[in-house]
């Protein structure tokens, strides 16, 4: 998650700079926006807190957390044969 928002911002950054005139860029009020956020149990939340990479953000921040998927256990030999 948090490479593809450092990749988002590096080509929007990168973008302004192929322009020939010099422009300032326009102040976006981003107060009303929440960036809603998939955790699964925690962990996106805890690596973009521990790095300070939503310090001063203009946006809200919701972390929605689910649990991890289970998978299925599979059958020990012994109940697959007895299965037969």
């Amino acid at each position: 998650m948090l490479a593809a928002v450092v990749i988002v911002v590096g080509i929007g950054g990168a973008s302004g700079a192929t322009t020939k005139h010099k422009t300032t860029p326009k102040k976006i009020n981003l107060s009303g926006v929440t960036l809603n956020v998939g955790d699964l149990a925690g962990q996106t939340q805890i690596l973009l807190n521990d790095s300070g990479a939503l310090k001063g953000a203009q946006y809200k921040v919701n972390f929605a957390t689910f649990p991890p998927v289970r998978r299925p256990s599979r059958p020990s030999k012994a109940a697959r044969s007895t299965s037969r």
